[in-house]
């Protein structure tokens, strides 16, 4: 490497690091300024929600709120894994073939996600086998 470029390299490298340095000092608020897209941040700073949650994930939720869905992330009773458990466990029974996740979800109409919850407590109960690994798992059964 010549010279030059060295000398490139490290003026860079220390560039770098200085910027890196006054950001960790600055708010959200002080970057979005800098940017221009303080008036997109201001309504999520706002409310107290993170700067990363974007329009898409609130139109997201306006969707699931519109078909009835929950929204949000929020630990679910064990009530409410039972009850799913238990509708997952009569579709199976009524299923003449063995059945992946986004099928059952499909036909439960219930997110693919709120699955894995009821499906693993079915498996560990002895109540569903399983065939296959990872997104070519099946489920019948036992």
């Amino acid at each position: 490497m010549s010279k030059i470029q060295q000398a490139i390299q490290l003026a860079a490298s220390r560039f770098a690091t200085e910027v890196v340095s006054i950001l960790r000092g600055a708010t959200l608020q002080d970057i979005a300024t800098l940017t221009g897209k303080s008036s997109e941040l201001a309504p999520a700073l706002a409310n107290g929600r993170s700067a990363r949650r974007g329009r898409r994930d609130d139109e997201a939720d306006d969707v699931a709120r519109r078909h009835g869905r929950k929204t949000g992330s929020r630990k679910r009773s064990p009530e409410e894994v039972s009850r799913l458990a238990d509708r997952v466990l009569d579709f199976l029974k009524s299923s003449k073939q063995e059945i992946g996740v986004s099928g059952i979800g499909e036909a439960l109409k219930v997110p693919t996600a709120a699955l894995g919850l009821p499906l693993t407590r079915l498996r560990q109960e002895g109540k569903v086998k399983t065939h296959g690994q990872k997104r070519s798992t099946v489920y019948r059964i036992a």
